[in-house]
């Protein structure tokens, strides 16, 4: 979905269905320490290429979705209201959704998925990455708080996500609404949104790109002269200290190792055991790489 100038400034002022999967941290895009920022104003997400050419092709898709649901008997006509939702009892809860099915209580978000993502998404709905199952579930608690009548017999709201898998499979996952889930989702975003954007306390520092990005934006150049370290900053560099050096044991016992692997397989391409395999295949640039791969993971 486009979005407006106006729908840009809504989503400042609440917690949508895009962020929710980096607040509760499980976004494999941005993290809460983006989210943060782009919420106190301090940074912000104007798109890239690939979110451009998604934008581009969510009418195509939404077309063959329209086409698919209709030679399957069932009528479809979608309405794109290119609007920003609020929940009705908690205003910082928003929803933009890309299409709403018109004469029935269902959602339909079209996803653009390049061929290396692909293979991350199942055939069933269990096996949806979490990103988009938790952008859905955020979706429908806002939708149905708006549109439920409470009348008994309601047709259930639900939503179609309609995945176009590498420009050669059109999937459609149907997903229902899951309270639980939602009620976990509303307490993790209101703990972020109000003891952290609300009171512009930063989220606690990690390892995280996010983080990273975060301290840089906020202490970007350095104009104080040096000074003595704090009791806090001499127990933070001490611990560095020792992890970097706990790091130089662990390289220096990995490269020890891999030499009397490689050493073992000589003039062969590698073996097999029973955790997997590992190669060292001389290539056509000469180059002969190290691989070992464990079937469990590792």
């Amino acid at each position: 979905m486009t979005l407006t100038a106006e729908q840009t400034d809504v989503r400042s002022r609440g917690i949508g269905s895009s962020d929710i999967a980096a607040v509760v941290g499980i976004s494999p895009f941005q993290s809460c320490h983006d989210v943060w920022m782009v919420k106190r104003g301090l940074g912000s997400f104007n798109g890239n290429l690939a979110t451009r050419m998604g934008q581009r092709i969510e009418d195509a898709i939404a077309e063959e979705y329209a086409d698919m649901m209709r030679g399957l008997g069932e009528p479809c006509v979608m309405a794109n209201f290119q609007t920003t939702f609020r929940h009705p009892t908690e205003p910082w809860i928003l929803a933009s959704p890309d299409r709403l099915v018109s004469g029935r209580r269902r959602l339909a978000e079209m996803k653009n998925v390049g061929f290396r993502s692909m293979f991350s998404w199942g055939s069933e709905v269990d096996a949806l990455p979490d990103y988009y199952r938790l952008q859905v579930e955020w979706q429908l608690g806002v939708c149905d708080a708006l549109s439920s009548t409470g009348a008994p017999g309601e047709e259930p709201l639900d939503a179609h996500i309609v995945a176009w898998l590498g420009g050669c499979d059109l999937r459609v996952y149907r997903i229902q609404r899951d309270i639980r889930l939602w009620n976990l989702l509303v307490e993790q975003a209101r703990a972020f949104w109000f003891g952290n954007v609300i009171a512009n306390v930063a989220p606690p520092l990690d390892g995280s790109d996010g983080a990273k990005r975060m301290v840089h934006k906020l202490f970007g150049d350095s104009w104080k002269p040096l000074g003595r370290a704090t009791p806090e900053q001499e127990a933070l560099v001490e611990r560095l200290y020792e992890i970097r050096k706990d790091v130089e044991r662990v390289e220096t016992a990995k490269q020890e190792l891999e030499t009397k692997i490689k050493a073992t397989i000589g003039e062969s391409e590698g073996f097999l055991f029973s955790g997997g395999k590992v190669t060292w295949k001389s290539q056509k640039d000469g180059k002969r790489p190290f691989k070992p791969v464990w079937e469990t993971g590792k």
